[in-house]
Protein backbone atom coordinates (compact mmCIF):
# COMPACT_ATOMS: atom_id res chain seq x y z
CA UNK A 1 0.00 0.00 0.00
CA UNK A 2 0.80 3.81 -0.56
CA UNK A 3 2.30 5.46 2.21
CA UNK A 4 2.46 8.71 2.74
CA UNK A 5 4.93 10.30 5.22
CA UNK A 6 4.46 12.89 8.13
CA UNK A 7 6.34 15.37 9.48
CA UNK A 8 6.21 15.75 13.39
CA UNK A 9 8.48 17.18 15.93
CA UNK A 10 11.59 17.01 13.43
CA UNK A 11 10.88 13.47 12.94
CA UNK A 12 9.48 12.01 9.52
CA UNK A 13 6.64 9.33 10.35
CA UNK A 14 5.36 6.86 7.90
CA UNK A 15 2.01 4.72 8.40
CA UNK A 16 2.27 1.35 6.72
CA UNK A 17 -0.38 -1.42 6.28
CA UNK A 18 0.97 -4.36 4.83
CA UNK A 19 -1.57 -7.82 3.77
CA UNK A 20 -1.08 -11.25 3.06
CA UNK A 21 -4.23 -13.46 2.05
CA UNK A 22 -6.91 -10.82 3.09
CA UNK A 23 -5.14 -9.81 6.84
CA UNK A 24 -3.53 -6.52 7.14
CA UNK A 25 -1.40 -5.52 10.13
CA UNK A 26 -0.31 -1.16 10.55
CA UNK A 27 2.72 -0.16 11.75
CA UNK A 28 4.92 2.91 11.55
CA UNK A 29 8.28 3.77 10.64
CA UNK A 30 10.09 6.79 12.47
CA UNK A 31 13.22 8.63 10.86
CA UNK A 32 15.13 10.71 13.48
CA UNK A 33 16.57 13.56 12.67
CA UNK A 34 20.11 12.16 12.81
CA UNK A 35 18.20 9.71 10.09
CA UNK A 36 18.31 6.40 12.41
CA UNK A 37 14.80 4.65 11.64
CA UNK A 38 12.77 2.45 13.70
CA UNK A 39 9.57 0.39 13.42
CA UNK A 40 6.73 0.51 15.92
CA UNK A 41 5.59 -3.09 15.62
CA UNK A 42 2.46 -3.98 14.91
CA UNK A 43 -0.53 -1.22 16.06
CA UNK A 44 -3.42 -3.23 14.96
CA UNK A 45 -4.79 -5.25 11.97
CA UNK A 46 -7.59 -5.81 10.38
CA UNK A 47 -9.20 -8.11 7.19
CA UNK A 48 -10.25 -5.98 4.51
CA UNK A 49 -7.93 -2.79 2.57
CA UNK A 50 -10.64 -1.34 0.95
CA UNK A 51 -12.04 0.86 4.28
CA UNK A 52 -10.17 4.09 4.69
CA UNK A 53 -10.09 6.39 8.18
CA UNK A 54 -12.07 9.45 7.84
CA UNK A 55 -9.43 12.56 7.21
CA UNK A 56 -9.71 15.29 10.00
Amino acid sequence: MHAIPLDYNDHVLMPLAAGERGSFASMVIVTKPNGARWASGVLGSFSQSGRRLPVC
